[in-house]
């Protein structure tokens, strides 16, 4: 069973110091109006992005209503990446629908300086055409075809660039900017151009986000980290950071009391296969204010069936 508590609280102790598990709050009937006004437009939203796309039975399945204020945050891995193609405007749109807070994308770098959202370092995986993305002009790319591969309904689609995904997300939901090939000053200018750092957050490892803080007290920053001296040197470093990203099998009761001390917040990986209502209570028992997800809408079934 869960238990509520804001984000940011440390676990309540049961019986022989056995941690509770924890669930998201409930809302109050006054708050039913808004969170139906936010279905609406969350649903409009992704309907107007991808209109041929996406049939009317799975529009139903993305249009869930607004979740409650929960004590773990979902972050959707590349976008919603289970119904539109990875890292591209409609997998964005997907996330704002299902009323997520954070959507994570993949940044990097074309010949000519422009910033897309890409993962891997080559466009060959996720469209029709070949080779590095550094070796390409952004004219290049935008020819590519970067969605039949995941359906032909999504034929057509283009690699995005992070001045347009900034631009859809707008103050609907977060975007966390995973820095695979970009230099710190474009990635500050592109922010700049969105209106500032607002509520993107930057991930990356410990000498990116050092390199970013060493230019802007604004931005929000979030360290990579895989073991549990790196989580100390996180916290030992000076640099000011606003969240850790480790693997969720690192997370222990003493990472939570550390990091809660220091200020930080916890955004665990559990993305995968593995993925279920098992590890989801496992990560907010053990206090972690965000997850990153393949898996949503099956997270959010997690939350909506608990009682």
């Amino acid at each position: 069973m869960f238990v509520t508590r804001p984000i940011g609280a440390a676990p309540r102790a049961g019986r022989a110091g056995v941690t509770t598990p924890l669930v998201p709050m409930r809302t109050s009937p006054s708050a039913r109006p808004r969170s139906a006004l936010c279905l609406v437009w969350g649903t409009v939203c992704l309907l107007q992005a991808i209109p041929t796309a996406v049939s009317s039975e799975e529009a139903a399945l993305l249009a869930v209503p607004a979740p409650p204020v929960l004590a773990v945050k979902l972050i959707a891995h590349r976008g919603v990446r289970s119904v539109a193609p990875e890292n591209t405007l409609a997998a964005i749109e997907a996330a704002i629908a299902m009323g997520l807070d954070y959507a994570e994308v993949d940044v990097r770098t074309t010949a000519d300086g422009h910033l897309v959202l890409l993962h891997d370092p080559d466009v060959d995986r996720t469209t029709n055409g070949s080779g590095f993305v550094v070796d390409q002009s952004l004219e290049m790319l935008r020819q590519l075809d970067a969605g039949s591969w995941f359906d032909p309904r999504f034929a057509g689609t283009r690699i995005p660039t992070l001045d347009e995904a900034l631009e859809v997300a707008g103050d609907r939901i977060a975007l966390i900017l995973d820095w695979k090939e970009a230099s710190p000053r474009a990635l500050l200018e592109a922010l700049g151009r969105a209106g500032g750092c607002g509520s993107a957050m930057v991930l990356g490892s410990a000498k990116r986000v050092a390199s970013l803080a060493a230019l802007s007290s604004d931005v929000h920053l979030i360290e990579e980290v895989w073991k549990p001296e790196d989580v100390d040197a996180a916290l030992r470093s000076g640099v000011r950071i606003d969240a850790i990203s480790p693997p969720l099998g690192l997370v222990t009761r003493r990472v939570a009391e550390l990091c809660r001390a220091s200020g930080v917040r916890i955004f665990a990986d559990m993305q995968g296969v593995g993925e279920s209502c098992e590890q989801l209570e496992a990560a907010v028992g053990e206090g972690v204010d965000a997850v990153l997800t393949d898996h949503p809408r099956l997270l959010l079934d997690c939350i909506a069936q608990s009682p």
